[in-house]
């Protein structure tokens, strides 16, 4: 029988096991989530930044798809939805519109960090310095919010992932204090 690729999305869950059953006979069955790296063959980051998982489904054959939660809910600032079962073109639709925005928003951010660079080396005040420092370090924890740090910056790293929007938040609140004192003259 002819198949069709599907997407579940993993939701909130650090791991979660889906079985695909097809005439009462199991024809697929994989591990995957936040815990594990986005690299992993059939695994990629997608709609509401939850991890994607394809699972091939026969076309006119009856499939029965059983989740089960293994793990915990993965510890996030954003609210994730438990785990569904996307169509492909729901899914390409979605991704290509949140990459439209994503790479408008951060055009405008490298654009406002290049210029204040170059402020920097016209005027010399250490507060445009950290003004770029801010803001770049805005993108960097928007990036991690949205879990495209896990997709293109470290998909190898799970782990860090887990803990990298609260490491980055941090260094976000530093600089932006550094920034506060250096351009009140506190």
């Amino acid at each position: 029988s002819v198949t069709e690729r599907w997407y579940v999305s993993s939701g909130k869950y650090d791991s979660v096991r889906v079985d695909v059953v097809q005439k009462g006979k199991k024809k697929f069955a994989e591990y995957f989530g936040w815990a594990f790296p986005l690299t992993d063959a059939g695994i990629l980051k997608g709609v509401q930044s939850a991890p994607l998982l394809m699972v091939p489904l026969g076309i006119g054959d009856t499939s029965v798809l059983i989740l089960s939660k293994i793990s915990e809910s993965h510890d996030n600032l954003i609210s994730l939805p438990s785990p569904q079962l996307l169509s492909p073109t729901y899914v390409t639709h979605v991704n290509s519109d949140s990459l439209t925005l994503i790479a408008f928003i951060a055009g405008v951010l490298l654009a406002l960090t290049a210029y204040n660079l170059l402020l920097f080396f016209s005027v010399k005040d250490i507060s445009y310095l950290f003004y770029v420092i801010r803001v770049l370090a805005f993108l960097l924890f928007w990036v991690c919010l949205y879990g495209f740090g896990f997709e293109w910056v470290w998909p190898e790293f799970p782990l860090w992932n887990k803990f990298s929007l609260w490491a980055i938040l941090g260094g976000y609140g530093m600089i932006t204090i550094s920034f506060s004192n250096s351009y009140l003259e506190i």
